[in-house]
């Protein structure tokens, strides 16, 4: 518990450590593919399309076996990573009076020619959570709802005392800047561009993170709509009709937890070509790891090979 002193220092830190979310979406345009990223794009690229090729070896039967393995394989390193203490999928949860889970939900909203809404956002999120959360620690309404007026940084404790890394913007500068996210994750400029292939939806994912809309659950529901957009932009650019995604990420991220903490945190204080940079290659860094890891899968399991 802090006291009132700790509160005002903390708040007058978190002041001078908030966030701009205008400035850092601004940035976007700023981001210029240097060799550097050029040449690793390049050769995930290739790997990626040798996955695919695999997939495509695939018949019916065992491509949605795969993706379906893909997609659970998610869940559980999902709950590891959240130490158990939350569910990826949430049984209580009904629309339409179809089950859905949140991964089919954001597949769907992505996958249908509607733009994603924060409507969309929100709810995927409310999958995310209701029904799992330790309703001793964060309330029904708080899960319904985007961040309020409360306390909030990023960072952690040390000595029962708050180390602030960044302040998210607040509370009513979450919808603005949602709806900003929004415009750029909707851009089909950005869905049908090999180059942007994995880079868009890198993006978007550092954008949720870093605006931070709800008490909790926000990087899951970043990794979700990232898996979802790079679903949606392989479709378009390779001219599938997968509906299940493709690349299952939460285990590279759980690798480099503290790698992807840190570079967050950077681009929200300083959101350069330098830290974009740094963002971009271990994303792609992250993403060759996980093509090998489902292409050895596949080979092992299925027996076919990358050169048949």
């Amino acid at each position: 518990m802090l006291t009132n002193e700790e509160i005002k220092k903390a708040e007058k830190e978190l002041k001078e450590k908030e966030v701009d979310m205008d400035k850092i979406i601004d940035s976007i345009s700023n981001i210029y593919f240097n060799k550097k990223i050029i040449n690793e794009m390049i050769y995930v690229l290739d790997e990626y399309k040798e996955y695919l090729e695999q997939i495509k070896q695939l018949n019916k039967k065992q491509q949605k076996l795969f993706l379906e393995a893909l997609k659970l394989d998610e869940i559980l390193v999902t709950q590891l990573i959240e130490k158990k203490d939350y569910e990826l999928i949430i049984n209580s949860m009904t629309d339409e009076n179809v089950r859905k889970d949140s991964i089919d939900y954001i597949v769907k909203k992505v996958l249908s020619d509607k733009p994603l809404s924060t409507y969309n956002i929100k709810f995927v999120h409310k999958i995310i959570m209701d029904g799992a959360i330790n309703k001793d620690n964060i309330s029904l309404e708080k899960i319904n709802n985007f961040r309020g007026k409360d306390l909030a940084w990023v960072g952690g404790w040390v000595d029962n005392k708050p180390v602030i890394q960044y302040g998210p913007p607040s509370s009513e500068k979450i919808l603005p800047s949602l709806k900003k996210i929004l415009d750029f994750i909707n851009n089909e400029e950005y869905h049908n561009k090999e180059f942007d292939c994995f880079v868009h939806p890198i993006i978007v994912h550092a954008l949720i993170a870093i605006l931070q809309p709800f008490y909790d659950g926000n990087t899951r529901v970043c990794r979700i709509v990232q898996s979802a957009y790079f679903l949606l932009n392989t479709n378009n650019i390779y001219d599938f009709n997968y509906t299940l995604p493709l690349l299952a990420m939460s285990q590279e991220y759980y690798a480099f937890s503290s790698d992807y903490r840190s570079l967050i945190a950077k681009i929200a204080m300083n959101p350069n070509q330098e830290n974009w940079e740094a963002w971009i290659m271990f994303n792609l860094r992250n993403i060759e790891t996980c093509i090998t890891r489902m292409s050895e899968n596949i080979q092992t399991n299925f027996k076919i090979s990358t050169h048949p």
